[in-house]
């Protein structure tokens, strides 16, 4: 008998401080890079319209971590979901900015977000090129 109650002990001592973390719920998907990219502004979130994006042409990102573990992404336009509390404040669309990614791919709901926009002067030059047709490619949702 005691040495059932010394296997019961031991399995709960050993299942208990699992149930407690995943009562707490699971912490933060961790960042796994972080990219500082140059771009153009295309459009705007707006109030009461979820569909509305922040949509930027963006310059190439060489660092960037693809699924397949492969790294780069070329230069595209395509929306970029905000971090809480990132202010778009003085930014107009058309204009040249630098912002900040995080990319979180464990984060199966939002693996990256834009933790920080600035405005660049307007001479910046980008180096974004276009397809055949003058368009940059997009990228499908």
């Amino acid at each position: 008998m005691r040495i059932l109650g010394s296997l019961l002990f031991a399995a709960s001592s050993l299942v208990l401080p699992g149930l407690l973390t995943a009562c707490k719920g699971s912490p933060a998907a961790p960042v796994v890079a972080t990219h500082v990219v140059r771009g153009r502004v295309e459009s705007l979130p707006q109030k009461g319209v979820p569909a509305a994006a922040f949509s930027v042409t963006h310059e190439a990102i060489e660092g960037w971590v693809r699924g397949n573990g492969a790294k780069g992404m070329a230069s595209m336009t395509m929306p970029f979901p905000l971090a809480d509390g990132v202010s778009l404040e003085g930014v107009a669309v058309g204009d040249k900015i630098e912002f900040k990614i995080e990319q979180t791919p464990a984060n199966k709901t939002k693996p990256y977000k834009v933790v920080a926009v600035k405005v660049l002067p307007s001479e910046t030059e980008l180096t974004i090129p276009t397809d055949e047709e003058g368009g940059v490619p997009s990228r499908s949702e």
